[in-house]
């Protein structure tokens, strides 16, 4: 395929050995979030190493 891929209703998919796909490039995603194992992309926080103290969750 060559061009725009355009969908609507989602999208699915799963892969043998390896990925299940791969992406070249960006990727933007406009009001929603990105999660792998349930840990969303924007929400989510680290720990300050040494300190403990926990960060605040991503900002533009």
């Amino acid at each position: 395929m060559r061009g725009r891929l355009t969908y609507q209703g989602g999208m699915a998919g799963s892969g043998g050995a390896g990925a299940a796909a791969t992406i070249q490039g960006n990727v933007r995603v406009e009001g929603g979030d990105i999660s792998a194992d349930d840990i969303g992309l924007k929400p989510h926080t680290h720990y300050v190493a040494g300190a403990g103290a926990q960060t605040g969750p991503a900002t533009a």
